[in-house]
């Protein structure tokens, strides 16, 4: 797992999932002590999908954002 801070108040995480394809999270933290995260994962260039995780502390902001992520991914896929 790669992180970059951005700023203070501001970092990204890098991670691979099971096939080799990049999640990025972006994790901001708010006045109120609340992080708010948003993984992206991209596997193909007409298809982006985001995940959202809030919470006050941000290791589960993270795993939020990525259950949601992977839950928007699961269901995009049962459609077709």
């Amino acid at each position: 797992m790669e992180i970059k801070l951005v700023v203070d108040e501001c970092y990204f995480v890098k991670s691979r999932d099971k096939i080799g394809g990049t999640i990025r999270t972006d994790v901001f933290k708010y006045e109120e002590g609340i992080y708010k995260a948003f993984s992206h994962y991209t596997r193909d260039k007409d298809e982006d999908f985001v995940g959202f995780g809030e919470s006050y502390d941000d290791k589960e902001a993270i795993k939020l954002s990525r259950i949601a992520l992977r839950k928007d991914w699961t269901d995009t896929r049962n459609l077709n």
